[in-house]
């Protein structure tokens, strides 16, 4: 072998080497991905219990997906009668959702809805973006069709990934308003901000382009940002709150990270107040 073969041979091992790391690591995420993006959650210890005892008229139901999957989770009554407005919320991609319903004694007058992801807490089969999808709409029809609910007065709250299912709910369901925790305008850029040496906009398939349904939507909007949130950026959030076509409004969360914005009653105050304002126009739109 030449001396201009020997070196020719050892610039491709090193160029292979060079080549080769970055294309196992970015292999690595394409096939993680899903674990990575839907970290699941169990259960939380103690809450199913706090639930039944704090809300005499709670139900435990079972929403079953067009795929059979078992989304599992819990219908908050709060008042006896029929007719009530109801929030419908999704969480983030590592909680058991069912921790709103046992917060919903912070929402007087109003029921809530919280059903956990597939394959978190009680819930069956595989998350993906197009099943998170689909099971929004399956929860919003069902939660709709009961008798004790009024179809006009639906709300629907998202927090950090729930966000991006949210809104692709409001842009197909009517919703009487939106309420976001963290929201994003498109998880390529959320990943891309923390995995900068990684080329997201390829190797992800679970896309959550939020920003592409906002203009269709009509609906109030109240986003709240976390003042040091660690996960999601607030040019993200902004992004998607200039980009909703109704009436929108931002609040700042002195004090507060991604995860522990309901830790700072200004969170129940405002979407008390937020909830109780389009009650009233709405009463007063049908007065006229």
């Amino acid at each position: 072998m030449s001396i201009l073969t020997r070196k020719l041979s050892k610039m491709e091992t090193i160029a292979a080497i060079v080549v080769g790391i970055p294309l196992l690591f970015y292999s690595y995420v394409f096939a993680a991905q899903e674990k990575l993006l839907f970290r699941g959650a169990a259960t939380e210890p103690g809450i199913e219990e706090y639930i039944k005892k704090t809300y005499p008229l709670n139900e435990e139901l079972t929403i079953t997906a067009d795929s059979g999957a078992e989304l599992r989770g819990y219908f908050v009554r709060q008042l006896p009668g029929k007719k009530h407005p109801v929030l419908i919320f999704f969480g983030g991609n590592g909680e058991d959702s069912t921790w709103f319903a046992a917060d919903a004694e912070k929402l007087p007058g109003y029921s809530v809805a919280a059903f956990n992801y597939r394959g978190y807490g009680k819930s069956t089969g595989e998350p993906t973006e197009k099943n998170l999808y689909a099971d929004a709409l399956k929860i919003y029809d069902t939660i709709a069709a009961r008798d004790d609910v009024d179809p006009t007065k639906i709300f629907i709250v998202g927090r950090s990934l729930g966000t991006g299912v949210a809104v692709y709910l409001a842009s197909q369901r009517k919703a009487a308003g939106v309420v976001l925790v963290s929201p994003y305008d498109s998880m390529v850029k959320v990943a891309g901000e923390h995995l900068s040496f990684v080329p997201v906009s390829i190797l992800l398939k679970h896309r959550f382009k939020a920003v592409t349904f906002a203009p269709n939507i009509k609906s109030p909007l109240i986003a709240f940002l976390t003042e040091h949130d660690e996960v999601i950026a607030h040019e993200r959030s902004l992004a998607l709150i200039h980009a909703w076509g109704g009436e929108k409004a931002a609040y700042l969360l002195r004090g507060t990270t991604h995860n522990t914005f309901d830790q700072n009653d200004a969170f129940w105050e405002e979407t008390n107040k937020f909830l109780s304002d389009i009650e009233k126009k709405d009463s007063q739109e049908k007065s006229n």
